[in-house]
């Protein structure tokens, strides 16, 4: 499961690595409260679940789009490793 989830990370700090300027990309980790670092906004948020189903291919409910689960690449690692299982 380690390798699973390190996988789908690096997935979605890739995706999101296309979103920012590259010196607001060195400091984003896998704690970083994204919509405080002005990550997802709403054009941002939507992006980020279409990526999740097209190139991921999991689909996210409507009753998972909340902040607590989009609130840090960690959250959203495990939201995609939860929906998947």
């Amino acid at each position: 499961m380690t390798s699973d989830r390190a996988a789908v990370l690096a997935q979605l700090t890739g995706f999101l690595k296309t979103m920012l300027k590259p010196d607001q990309f060195s400091r984003l980790g896998p704690e970083t409260p994204l919509r405080e670092f002005g990550v997802l906004d709403s054009l941002g948020m939507a992006r980020l679940v279409t990526f999740i189903r097209d190139d991921m291919g999991v689909a996210v409910p409507m009753r998972h789009l909340t902040g607590a689960r989009f609130r840090s690449l960690d959250d959203i690692t495990d939201l995609v490793l939860t929906l998947r299982a």
